[in-house]
């Protein structure tokens, strides 16, 4: 029987891989994006290149609708990890990007939007609400935790099957070897200001003896979003451009199906919640690794603030300001009527 119209549209939707085949690159095609045809359908795999697409049979994917802005690198997490780790502890200074193996190769030299794989998982729950707040106990309704209005996105995570974990009678069918990364882009500052001279170009220079004011782009609604012209709280950001390095950008998948952007300032000292840059990458990853020590029972929980998205129409993106992140237990954050009807995928013999 089909499913009636609130089933089909008010649901998290996932759908089980029941065929899937790498597809040839084509000219221009960075080298982060890997593309696939997955039950028909042309799918982003984003990060490591897939050796074999089969390990992906017979487990739901959620597909989602991904706008990535022009200049955009991916981060190699592995590598931020390794230079995480030799921080000292207090360490206060940015992110060092021109490391060694820092990025994946290529860049983008234009917005793109492209489907991409944003969640592999081996259980689906058909009764959890698009909007997570509608899924939660009271407990974690508007909660510190959560954020001041309530705006729970779902994580957008890189997964890979890792065959060199062996499973365990702790550790159910297949989540052994399913595991997920941080998705997480990168833009410098000197890559925003060349997209600042391509708004300027195209946009604002009707009369070419009038420049272009810089606080009418990129580089100016940074300013304004960040600082105390916007912002008034303690926890705004003292922004001069000059110390901006560049900026993360970690994408989630908002109730609304849109992906828009937690975006971090790489600079010296505090970034964003006044605290530093090394810190709050520190966190994010912290929740993803707890995510991956159970798969199958643990899952990404994401609060921001619904007043603190920005749109910048020269990149098509939403920008987020402020967020957190942690790993809970499905059964301690989610109703039981939201948990029912679970479906599991049982690994191959």
């Amino acid at each position: 029987m089909s499913k009636n119209f609130y089933e089909k549209y008010a649901y998290v939707d996932k759908q089980v891989i029941h065929s899937i085949d790498a597809l040839e690159r084509v000219p221009g095609q960075p080298g982060f994006i890997h593309m696939a045809l997955v039950n028909n359908q042309v799918v982003a795999f984003l990060g490591e290149p897939v050796e074999d697409y089969s390990q992906y049979l017979n487990r739901f994917i959620r597909t989602d609708n991904m706008l990535i802005p022009e200049f955009a690198r991916m981060v190699n997490i592995e590598t931020l990890k390794k230079q995480l780790k030799k921080s000292k502890k207090g360490d206060k200074t940015a992110i060092f990007t021109a490391e060694k193996e820092f990025f994946y190769e290529g860049q983008l030299d234009s917005n793109v939007l492209i489907n991409i794989c944003g969640m592999i998982s081996n259980k689906h729950y058909p009764n959890m609400n698009i909007h997570p707040c509608e899924n939660r106990l009271p407990e974690f309704l508007h909660s510190d935790f959560m954020g001041l209005a309530g705006t729970c996105p779902w994580g957008v995570l890189t997964s890979k099957v890792d065959s060199s974990l062996n499973s365990s009678a702790q550790v159910s069918d297949m989540s052994d070897r399913l595991q997920h990364g941080l998705m997480l882009f990168y833009i410098s500052t000197e890559d925003i200001e060349e997209s600042n001279k391509r708004e300027q170009e195209t946009n604002f220079k009707r009369d070419p003896n009038v420049p272009s004011p810089l606080d009418v782009i990129i580089q100016g609604k940074l300013s304004n979003y960040f600082g105390d012209t916007f912002w008034k709280e303690s926890k705004s950001v003292k922004f001069k451009w000059s110390e901006i390095q560049g900026i993360f950008l970690i994408p989630m998948l908002l109730p609304n199906q849109e992906i828009g952007y937690y975006c971090l300032l790489n600079k010296d000292g505090k970034s964003n919640k006044g605290e530093s840059i090394r810190k709050l990458l520190s966190t994010w990853l912290d929740a993803v690794k707890k995510l991956n020590d159970d798969v199958d029972n643990q899952e990404i929980i994401i609060g921001a603030n619904d007043l603190s998205f920005a749109f910048l129409d020269r990149w098509c993106i939403s920008l987020g300001r402020d967020a957190n992140v942690n790993a809970y237990e499905l059964k301690k954050v989610y109703k039981q009527e939201a948990l029912a009807g679970s479906i599991r995928i049982k690994k191959n013999k």
